[in-house]
């Protein structure tokens, strides 16, 4: 910025010739530059006298010395070694009477001083209000009656701040009075106040103030206006001084305070987060710039000698402001150019001005580090420093929040008026004009100067410097990476917490494990009550139910549809929660760590068929047996038995392709073939002929009489239920009772067993309190019932009844009784007088080999694991079975995203072309010789015809007509998009009005213009329409101006867009488009698939069967991540090939840090997808959320147009989107290059981490939720 110039030639030069000047505060940072560019631009001043104290042992002259060697006057003793001796030290201080200086010092000052220039203050904002009052208002009330004893005064240069007066929002130059204060009282006031009473009445005295500093300057000010009487006072204002831009050095800076203590702690990495908001304007001012404003201030002050007290707001904000943003973007920017080898982080730092977040933050990535540092110095014998370096830091900073987080308009005229009566020289080497401040290349100078001066970090380390920024870089990515595998694994353990652990029990382990057991009881239920929906949709389906089943028996749980039979059984195998009471399966609560179910001891056939149809029969069991971690001897054994054993097809069948008949038996054969201890099935015999029938029942006894298999099966068929060992009647929710067949026919003297359940619905209905019917009525609903029942039809009606078979007081064994133990458990069984009687807690009940048991607790050796690696990856292989069998879903998955950004860069955002414009040009006569011609020398005539040549035809194709109104009747019948009408004389009338200039008459404006009518209907259309005939005419005008000798630019409009910043001179509207597209697509695809597969799944009986198998839900869901984020690799290479290759779209930025950014929205997409399948039942449902959610990312994340676009409040709302940060993040990557340090570019991570989390944690609560409210 500064210019040499000649010494002679400037004008506030020579005025400092013979003059001596006073400075005060000429050790403080403006103070040093001050007198550096005294000595250095004014040569023939006499006398430069500096106010010092002794400090530290010091004498002034001591100091004076250590001033003088420092490096900014390296320069100034080299090339003019003689001035240096014109600096006298006069000693003093400002806080003493009469500045503390001796008569002989006072004598000399008076005698020869003609400028005085007072920059001493304490700085410190939160300094003591009567240390802040004696330094900053009565220090400049002695200077001023000093000043009036000097015979050759001329000048008076008071710095005050521009931040005096913020209680207004806009601060002229000029010193502002408080009315409800009396300065010169307030002075006496304090001066009568002890330290502490002043101290106890600051925050009173300060009011709305923030902090001393502010508030003793605006007295100061006050007091020196009223009393300055005839000493020629001017008071300059700066803003925030910061490293100067120029001189004495490019960015140099002797002090951490302020501004530039943040941008050290941001570049060392130790900032991260900072009280501040963004969009305000920061209104720092370089130091040289104040300084010689100073200077050339007391100059014009002397020269001019203006009437009262003069100011001068030394300012950016109203002149070139820089929001506290830009400075973060430059800071990072040049840190990144220019690190510091003592790094201890990556730079990058985050603003807000929301309490809560900051604190937060605060506490996360400064408190914490700080403490892990200081407890690692500490284990190694170091020296503690990081928890009070923080600490001190944070105290410092605190007090600028509010000069962060607000902002004012300083009207900065008087600085641009003396600029106006300086010379060109005087400009040039006096400068202060912030207009031509670059910020970027000043900021470039700033760390520059903070690394060498400040951090005394020698330029020649930038190269290990930027080795280690490298390091730190890739530290953070593995960082952030690892927080994202904390997340889900916080997700996992949240998961297995909700889920519970499952218990692996080896099937070769079964006998073994069933020699020890000879408890008799196999499942218990008691006073089981579950209840579907909430509030006023609540439904009772079990109430009260009681029920017991033997080990080693066949049960048969009969009941019509809608009774409760699935729901018990979903509760018996661990897939539902009951309300209340209690279920034991082998002695233990299903999905408890020791029952082993869900897993391998269960074997489980629903209602629905529930197995894979892109699976043979073969892989089926295969599949089940990975899951259940079997050999595949086995298997194939299983195979060959099981399909002698239920008749079934060739194992090389794909299930889809079978009937429903066999697709039934082999869903029978899954429940088998692995040799369950307990055999839970629904309808197994449903479309069976009556043969095989009997061979399934056959086997069924075989396996409960030979192995001591237990088989709970519901049944239609009431007559085949003879087989079983135990039968148990549902209606209702409720068991009306339970026992033998032969029992049961004997009790009720019956032949049948469907007339001892219409007997007993019979008797239940007539008890019923809740409704009264007919006899008639009732026995022939019941009857109707029972067919139904018989004749396996659905009736989901049921009635309610208050009857009851109660059977909670079931005896122990007395053998049982004396070894009871107690476990911890979440339940208490007390045994008392040989009943179970609840009581809070859980009690074992331990048994001989001999002994029935209750809660059984006999030797069974299992295992619990987070993951299961053959579980795993049995569930990885069916899931890619699954897609690369259906060749449709397979090219759906990988080609359409592709496509799509094929087709939207093909049909969006391209140039306009083939537009048809009427031109009607009257010009053209040919019976009087006016015909086009193309002729490119300087001539004069028929310029329509040549303004016409330079209208793109690829774009507008021109359409001649020979009068304007069938060009406009054309215009209106839709067959071209406007009229261009050139006048009969428009080349004569042009050049009239150009010759004309600014006398040019209406008439002539009129005549000369060129009449332009479009269809406004078509907004892009109409815009390039406009753009294309303004650029024309542009053109034209420089091809005349060229052809005629003349300047081409003369006649252009004087606005010449430079090379941009980012981005291209004129970009495609795709570069705008393509991010926001690329992840929209992603995102979606992902959220469809996530959906289709779970709710698929889960509704054809899937899903939980694979539950039941023992496949935990975060097996599950890692098994899908993993196959997810492969297809989302593969949509991300076919994406950005076609996107970045074959369509140029411009990638500036890290292309690694794009695919991880596109790779954490495809598993958001996946998360949400998640969440809507366990919160809908029905594909139609699915499908509502789906689209209705990405109609609005559509709209409110900014992927079709511009944020900047919408209205305020609905740019916060878009906020709330999980893709409005990602997409803004992934414009920035790809348009400007910015890496991750960037807040723009990882708050798009932040956020995907953030809503990946938070949706599977929601996606946990409503798993949670709806186990226990169905």
């Amino acid at each position: 910025m500064a210019v040499k110039a000649d010494r002679k030639q400037s004008i506030i030069s020579e005025f400092y010739n013979g003059r001596s000047v006073f400075v005060t505060g000429a050790t403080g940072f403006m103070g040093k530059v001050l007198v550096e560019k005294l000595v250095r631009a004014c040569q023939g001043i006499e006398r430069l006298y500096l106010l010092m104290r002794p400090s530290r042992g010091q004498s002034v002259d001591c100091r004076l010395q250590g001033l003088i060697q420092n490096p900014i006057f390296d320069k100034v003793r080299k090339q003019q070694p003689d001035v240096m001796r014109k600096i006298t030290a006069v000693t003093g201080d400002m806080t003493s009477s009469g500045l503390g200086l001796s008569p002989s010092d006072l004598q000399l000052l008076t005698d020869n001083v003609s400028i005085v220039f007072h920059s001493a203050a304490t700085i410190k904002f939160n300094e003591e209000l009567k240390a802040a009052f004696q330094m900053n208002v009565k220090g400049p009330l002695q200077l001023l009656e000093i000043c009036r004893q000097m015979k050759h005064l001329q000048a008076l240069v008071h710095v005050s701040t521009a931040f005096s007066n913020f209680d207004s929002e806009e601060i002229k130059e000029d010193v502002y009075r408080d009315a409800k204060v009396n300065p010169a009282e307030l002075l006496e006031f304090i001066d009568c106040l002890d330290d502490d009473g002043a101290k106890n009445m600051s925050k009173q005295l300060l009011g709305n103030y923030p902090n001393t500093y502010a508030y003793t300057k605006a007295l100061a000010e006050q007091l020196l206006k009223e009393r300055c009487a005839s000493v020629p006072l001017v008071i300059v204002r700066p803003s925030i001084v910061t490293a100067a831009q120029s001189e004495p050095l490019p960015g140099w800076v002797d002090n951490m305070n302020g501004t530039s203590g943040t941008m050290a702690a941001v570049g060392k990495g130790l900032f991260r987060i900072l009280k501040i908001k963004e969009d305000m304007i920061s209104d720092i001012i370089p130091v040289d710039y104040p300084i010689n404003l100073m200077i050339a201030v007391a100059w014009h002050t002397a020269t001019s000698n203006p009437t009262g007290v003069s100011v001068y707001n030394c300012t950016t904000g109203h002149l070139n402001p820089l929001t506290w943003g830009l400075l973060k973007r430059w800071t990072i920017e040049s840190w990144l150019k220019f690190p510091t080898k003592d790094m201890m982080w990556y730079p990058g730092v985050c603003y807000t001005t929301n309490d809560l977040s900051f604190k937060i933050n605060q506490n996360l990535l400064h408190d914490l580090p700080a403490y892990l540092m200081d407890l690692f110095m500490k284990a190694t014998g170091k020296r503690t420093k990081w928890v009070r370096l923080y600490s001190k830091a944070s105290e410092a900073f605190s007090t600028y929040e509010f000069f962060t987080t607000h902002q004012w308009r300083f009207i900065s005229n008087n600085p641009i008026h003396l600029i106006e009566e300086m010379s060109v020289e005087d400009r040039n080497l006096f400068y202060f004009d912030v207009r031509k401040i670059n910020w970027q290349n000043y900021f470039e100078n700033y760390i520059l100067g903070l690394r060498l001066y400040v951090l005394k970090d020698d330029i020649r380390s930038l190269p290990l410097a930027r080795s280690n920024l490298k390091r730190l870089y890739w530290i953070q990515f593995v960082v952030l990476f690892l927080v994202l595998v904390g997340c889900i694994l916080l997700f996992s353990a949240i998961l297995y917490y909700v889920e519970g652990p499952a218990v692996f029990v080896s099937s070769d382990q079964f006998d073994s494990e069933r020699n020890n057991d000879t408890c008799a009881d196999g499942v218990l239920v008691r006073k089981a009550n579950k209840i579907y929906g909430v509030g006023n949709s609540r439904c009772a389906i079990l109430e009260e139910l009681n029920m017991t089943v033997k080990k080693g028996t066949i049960y048969g749980l009969l009941g019509a549809s809608g009774c409760g039979k699935t729901t018990l059984l979903n509760c018996l195998i661990g897939r539902r929660k009951l309300n209340s009471g209690n279920i034991l399966v082998f002695g233990y609560e299903p999905s408890s760590e020791e029952s082993g179910i869900p897993g391998p001891r269960v074997g489980y056939m629903p209602q629905e068929i529930a197995l894979y149809g892109y699976f043979t029969i073969k892989e089926t069991l295969h599949y089940f047996g990975r899951i259940y971690n079997l050999k595949a001897d086995f298997v194939n054994a299983q195979l060959e038995f099981l399909t002698k054993l239920l008749d079934l097809p060739p194992s090389d069948r794909y299930v889809k392709t079978l009937s429903g008949g066999q697709q039934r038996r082999v869903s029978f054969a899954v429940a088998l073939f692995h040799e369950p201890e307990l055999l839970i099935l629904e309808e197994p015999t449903v479309g069976v002929d009556p043969l095989l029938r009997q061979s399934i029942w056959d086997h069924l006894v075989r396996l409960s009489v030979d192995h001591g298999r237990t088989v709970i099966v519901t049944t239609h068929y009431i007559e085949e239920a003879r087989q079983a060992n135990t039968i148990g009647l549902m209606r209702s929710g409720r068991l009306l009772t339970e026992d033998s067949p032969e029992n049961l026919l004997q009790k009720y003297a019956l032949f049948s067993l469907e007339d001892v359940f219409l007997r007993l619905c019979t008797q239940d209905f007539s008890n019923s309190q809740a409704e009264t019917v007919s006899n008639a009525e009732t026995v022939g609903e019941i009857a109707f019932a029972v067919q139904q029942l018989s004749a396996g039809i659905d009736n989901d009606a049921f009635e309610r009844s208050a009857s009851q078979l109660d059977v909670s007081g079931t005896p122990i064994p007395p053998i049982c009784v004396s070894k009871v133990v107690l476990n911890q458990g979440s339940g208490i069984i007390n045994v008392k007088s040989g009943k179970i009687k609840k009581m809070g807690f859980k009690l074992s009940v331990k048994c001989d080999e001999s002994e029935p048991v209750i809660h059984q607790t006999c030797n069974t050796q299992s295992t619990t694991r987070f993951f299961s690696r053959h579980r795993l990856g049995a569930l990885i292989q069916k899931n890619f079975l699954h897609m690369f069998r259906n060749v449709g879903l397979f090219l759906f998955v990988f080609l359409l995203p592709a496509n799509q950004v094929i087709l939207s860069c093909l049909s969006l955002g391209g140039d306009l072309t083939s537009l048809k414009l009427a031109i009607v040009n009257d010009e053209l006569d040919p019976t009087q010789d006016r015909v086009c011609n193309y002729t490119t020398s300087c001539t004069y005539s028929m310029f329509s015809c040549r303004y016409l040549r330079f209208i793109d035809n690829t774009t507008i194709i021109q359409v001649p007509f020979r009068s304007v109104e069938k060009a406009l009747d054309a215009t209106k019948r839709g067959k071209v998009w406007g009229v261009v009408h050139f006048g009969q004389d428009f080349t004569d009338e042009l050049m009239v009005r150009r010759a004309d200039g600014i006398y040019a008459d209406n008439e002539t404006i009129r005549a000369s213009r060129v009449a332009i009518t479009l269809d406004e209907s078509n907004k892009q259309v109409s815009l390039t329409i406009k753009r294309q005939l303004i650029d024309a005419f542009g053109d034209f005008s420089k091809d005349i101006l060229a052809a005629c000798s003349y300047q081409p630019m003369a006649q252009s409009v004087p606005v010449t867009f430079l090379d941009p910043i980012y981005g291209e001179g004129k970009p495609p509207f795709t570069d705008y488009m393509i991010p926001g597209l690329i992840l929209a697509i992603i995102y979606f695809l992902a959220l469809a698939l996530t959906t289709g597969v779970f709710l698929t799944e889960r509704k054809s009986g899937l899903f939980d069967r694979s539950l039941v198998a023992g496949v935990q839900m975060t097996e599950y869901m890692v098994a899908h991540l993993v196959n997810q984020l492969i297809v989302l690799v593969g949509q991300t290479f076919f994406v950005y090939l076609f996107a970045l290759i074959v369509f140029n779209t411009a990638c500036h930025g890290n292309f690694a840090l794009v695919v991880f950014l596109t790779l954490l929205q495809g598993l958001c997409g996946m998360s949400f997808g998640l969440l809507v399948s366990v919160l809908c039942d029905e594909e139609t449902s699915a499908i509502q959320i789906t689209l209705g959610s990405n109609y609005t990312n559509l709209l409110l994340a900014g992927m079709l147009w511009p944020m900047e676009a919408m209205p305020t409040y609905l740019r916060y709302l878009s906020n709330l989107t999980p893709q409005t940060y990602a997409i803004q993040a992934l414009r920035n990557i790809l348009g400007r290059g910015w890496g991750i340090e960037r807040r723009e570019v990882y708050m798009g991570i932040v956020t995907s981490l953030c809503w990946i989390f938070g949706l599977l944690c929601l996606s946990l609560i409503v798993v949670r939720v709806r186990k226990y409210t169905g």
